[in-house]
């Protein structure tokens, strides 16, 4: 993206019934850590969200 550090990620998250959930993360490093960097927080930040969806109910 342009105008933007190299490494940064954004990861958002729309569940229906809650607002969209987005998270800017900065990663350092080669670009294939970066992409598993990337991956694992996704997986992360999905699992939270459905969580907070669950007790939320």
């Amino acid at each position: 993206m342009e105008g933007k550090p190299v490494g940064t990620v954004y990861i958002g998250i729309s569940i229906k019934g809650r607002p969209t959930n987005v998270e800017k993360i900065t990663l350092g490093g080669s670009r294939a850590a970066n992409r598993e960097r990337a991956v694992k927080f996704g997986c992360y930040f999905l699992i939270r969200n459905l969580r907070e969806s669950q007790n939320a109910e």
